[in-house]
């Protein structure tokens, strides 16, 4: 049950951060001057490789909590 409610938990964030990347793409970085779109995109990707080490490093650690018992 808990799987389905994180599938669910993620399915639902990532469109929702679909839609706001094609937003900004779309409206914010087509106007804004050079600078500040390189650094839209630099915190954009930022915070996917945080996000992506993260669930990485909790999924290894219950991966090895599960092989202990």
């Amino acid at each position: 049950m808990q799987r389905i409610g994180w599938t669910l938990l993620l399915l639902g964030g990532g469109v929702l951060v679909g839609y706001w990347a094609y937003f900004m793409v779309t409206r914010v970085l087509s106007e804004a001057p050079l600078p500040i779109r390189l650094g839209i995109v630099a915190v954009i990707l930022g915070l996917v490789v945080l996000f992506a080490t993260v669930v990485r490093d909790r999924l290894k650690e219950q991966k090895e909590e599960e092989g202990q018992f």
